[in-house]
């Protein structure tokens, strides 16, 4: 089989190009590339081989279920990195956009966006398994991860299809048939999130024609008025190099040390707490499946700060930073899934099991003082109210609750664990 080849752009410039040799890849920068894919691969006139790019590449894919269902309608091997790319690449994550050679094209900033009508939102939701990530649609989008999801532009509250000009800015996220109400659990962990001044992206339950979705704002777009444009971003199995297949600690993926040093060293002290604080809340909420690629660094960003449901970056060159959190979801409320959390706490893999020591046992392994876990463990001290007012707008909002009230009773169980108290 011959060489294949497709173009990566980064910011909409051209970055380099990655082959695909009888399934073999490399990726080699264009010699005016100036800014890195990913922090493990500089940027560099020798090519990177399959072990070094490989990594970022995959991770760009979709998992599990979806993956499958986009290589059955896209009539590719689901193993098929570079094949999976070509189908779907010119819209991942982050900045990166994929093209076979010299089929870019010019972008026409004249023409106008394509209008989502309700009917047709509605028969896009309902056709997840059949058409994933809106293919069949004439759209090359990816978006990693293994829940159904597909990206939307919105602007003035309409909905359109996204392209090359008007790249999405929105994810929706329809109601699980297998695991009920977990757009409404998903938004209640969010919300609350940002109620415990964790950044999180702006997120908010819909209907159409009766069918729930989450409409979550996407984080790796920054948007100041009519000017809009994307933030590159990596997931941590990108960063770490780790293929997805890798993502839980159990099955080699990253631990919680080697993120945790990954981003100190990387982003700092700032990031470095973030991270601890997010996964202690993890833990609160009962989310056991906050593995590697549900945390990403943001690039060229040293500080974000989310206000009025928009994120407000502060730019440097260089810079890398935590981004704002997401998929935090109260997974320990369903029965059918693991209790085994994704990254191990101290001597616990069993969120049932966990003890206060453990988090001390975590502080002991990345080198801070157990008062200073005591510190950050302070900071939820108002999670129970919080999470009130979190139920509360949602329930005002028209949408059922009871699986808020479950997982507020299994934070206040969990709360009581590490602040050494005894749950009332």
């Amino acid at each position: 089989m011959s060489e294949r080849r497709l173009e990566v752009y980064l910011y909409g410039k051209k970055s380099g190009i990655l082959s695909d040799n009888d399934g073999v890849l490399s990726y080699r920068y264009d010699k005016e590339a100036k800014d890195p894919l990913s922090l493990r691969m500089p940027v560099r006139e020798e090519a990177y081989g399959d072990r070094e790019c490989r990594p970022f590449f995959e991770n760009l894919l979709p998992e599990g279920e979806v993956r499958q269902n986009v290589a059955v309608k896209e009539r590719v091997s689901e193993g098929n990195v570079f094949s999976l790319l070509d189908s779907i690449g010119g819209d991942c994550a982050g900045a990166v956009s994929l093209y076979r050679e010299g089929k870019k094209g010019t972008d026409n900033q004249d023409r106008r966006p394509v209008e989502i009508s309700e009917e047709e939102l509605y028969a896009i939701i309902d056709s997840q398994k059949m058409s994933p990530l809106l293919t069949g649609k004439n759209i090359r989008l990816s978006l990693a991860g293994a829940q159904s999801k597909f990206a939307v532009y919105i602007k003035d509250g309409k909905i359109y299809y996204p392209d090359n000009v008007f790249f999405s800015s929105h994810l929706i996220k329809p109601e699980n048939e297998i695991f009920k109400n977990i757009a409404v659990n998903e938004c209640f962990c969010m919300k609350l999130a940002g109620k415990m001044n964790l950044p999180v992206p702006d997120v908010n339950l819909k209907k159409v024609k009766g069918r729930v979705y989450l409409l979550v704002d996407r984080f790796d777009r920054l948007i100041e008025g009519e000017k809009r444009e994307r933030i590159h971003q990596e997931d941590f199995c990108q960063l770490l190099g780790y293929n997805p297949d890798r993502k839980y600690q159990k099955e080699g993926g990253p631990g919680f040390k080697e993120c945790y040093r990954f981003i100190a060293d990387s982003a700092g002290i700032s990031s470095a707490e973030r991270f601890v604080s997010v996964f202690v809340y993890n833990y609160l909420i009962g989310n056991c499946d906050a593995h590697a690629k549900n945390f990403s660094v943001l690039h060229g960003i040293k500080n974000i700060m989310y206000q009025d449901g928009r994120l407000h970056a502060e730019r440097k060159a260089g810079a890398v930073t935590l981004s704002p959190f997401y998929d935090l979801v109260s997974t320990v409320v369903y029965e059918g899934l693991s209790k085994e959390m994704a990254m191990k706490a101290g001597y616990a893999w069993d969120i049932r099991k966990v003890q206060k020591h453990d988090f001390y046992r975590i502080a002991e392994e990345i080198g801070i003082k157990a008062k200073e876990f005591d510190r950050i463990t302070e900071k939820f001290k108002a999670i129970e109210a919080k999470a009130g007012e979190a139920e509360k707008e949602i329930k005002e909002t028209g949408f059922d609750t009871e699986i808020c009230i479950k997982i507020k009773e299994g934070i206040k169980k969990r709360f009581a664990v590490i602040s050494g108290k005894k749950a009332k």
